[in-house]
C-alpha cells in the first residue's frame, strides 16, 4: 500500500473473535498450570513479605528477592540489584518509616514450575517521623502490583516487582 493510500479495513471471521476461541487469550482458562504446591509456596512468600514489613524485618524482606532482582516503584526510577533495593528501603536516613498496616489481596498466581506472576492490590498505612520523634506524618497508599518470581535450586524468589499506588497524607485521621 502506498503512503496516503486508503487501506481496506481488517476483517476477522466471527469465529476468530468469539470469547474463548483462542485458549491462549481466553479469560476462562490460563495457558499456564502452576503446580498447587508452587502456588502455595508463592502465597507464603507474599504473606512473609507483608508480615516482615509490619515487623520492619530487613533481613527477611531482603531474603525474599533474587540477587539480580529489580523493583519498579510507581513514578520512580527502576531499582536494579539487591543492593539498590536495600539502599532504597533501608539505607541511612534522618527519617524513620513505620508500616502500621499492610493489607494484600492476591488476584492471581500463574506460571510454570520455574516462573510465575502474581497480580494483586494492597493498602499500606505507614508513618514517617524524625529520629528524635518529631514531625510525625501518616500516610495511606492504595495500589496494585505485579511480582515476577523465579525458582532456582527448588526455591522461589522475587525477581521483579512493579508497583503503582496513590498515596495520601492523613491528618487527624482524615485524608488531606
Amino acid at each position: 500500500v502506498l503512503p496516503g493510500a486508503r487501506q481496506p479495513p481488517l476483517r476477522l471471521k466471527r469465529a476468530q473473535t468469539a470469547a474463548g476461541a483462542c485458549p491462549r487469550f481466553s479469560s476462562r482458562s490460563s495457558p499456564f498450570s502452576t503446580p498447587p504446591a508452587d502456588v502455595a509456596a508463592i502465597r507464603s512468600i507474599e504473606e512473609t513479605f507483608r508480615t516482615a514489613w509490619l515487623k520492619n524485618d530487613e533481613t527477611t524482606i531482603m531474603s525474599l528477592f533474587s540477587a539480580d532482582a529489580s523493583m519498579y516503584p510507581g513514578g520512580g526510577k527502576p531499582l536494579k540489584g539487591i543492593d539498590a533495593l536495600q539502599k532504597y528501603w533501608f539505607g541511612p536516613s534522618e527519617v524513620v518509616t513505620t508500616i502500621d498496616r499492610f493489607d494484600v489481596n492476591i488476584d492471581e498466581i500463574e506460571g510454570t514450575s520455574t516462573f510465575a506472576t502474581v497480580t494483586g492490590s494492597d493498602v499500606i498505612h505507614w508513618s514517617n517521623e524524625k529520629k528524635d520523634g518529631s514531625d510525625r506524618k501518616q500516610f495511606v497508599s492504595k495500589g496494585h502490583f505485579v511480582a515476577l518470581y523465579t525458582k532456582k535450586n527448588s526455591r522461589w524468589r522475587i525477581y521483579k516487582r512493579f508497583a503503582a499506588a496513590k498515596t495520601e497524607e492523613i491528618t487527624n485521621g482524615v485524608k488531606k
